[in-house]
């Protein structure tokens, strides 16, 4: 049985496999990434091609396309907002995809620092992440060949 890419659920007790996500058919390539699951297990957010944020309800498969630019997300405790983080900083979205708290985290590091892989306490009082700080430098070599 030939089964469409995108994102399944599989059944441990019954080895029976449910698509939750489709790729769209005008997607050159697709990568998925950064997965989530709400902590009540109805919805499943992920990142399709770098820059996609999708949301799926988990059991009717409903869903799609939530925000794009945004990556990393995660469901707050609750499951009815989701935060996650751009180029620009993170936020927490609301479950209609508005825009409810900004972080301009940026600010506190040096210019190039990558900030990913956030995450949200249980009792929705602090935020962890990542950061990562890569510079671009050009090097010039000179005699490679000894001459």
């Amino acid at each position: 049985d030939e089964k469409e890419p995108g994102v399944f659920m599989f059944n441990l007790e019954t080895n029976e496999s449910k698509q939750i996500a489709k790729v769209e058919e005008n997607e050159d390539y697709y990568v998925f990434k950064h997965f989530t699951i709400s902590n009540d297990y109805k919805k499943l957010a992920f990142v399709l091609n770098d820059y996609k944020l999708m949301v799926y309800d988990i059991a009717t498969g409903e869903g799609g396309l939530f925000l794009e630019q945004w990556w990393s997300p995660e469901f707050l405790p609750d499951g009815k907002r989701l935060f996650a983080g751009s180029k620009e900083g993170l936020a927490v979205f609301s479950e209609e995809g508005d825009e409810l708290f900004t972080y301009d985290i940026k600010k506190f590091f040096a210019p190039g620092t990558s900030i990913w892989q956030y995450g949200w306490s249980p009792d929705n009082t602090r935020i962890t992440f990542m950061t990562r700080n890569i510079i671009d430098e050009t090097y010039l070599m000179r005699n490679v060949l000894g001459q």
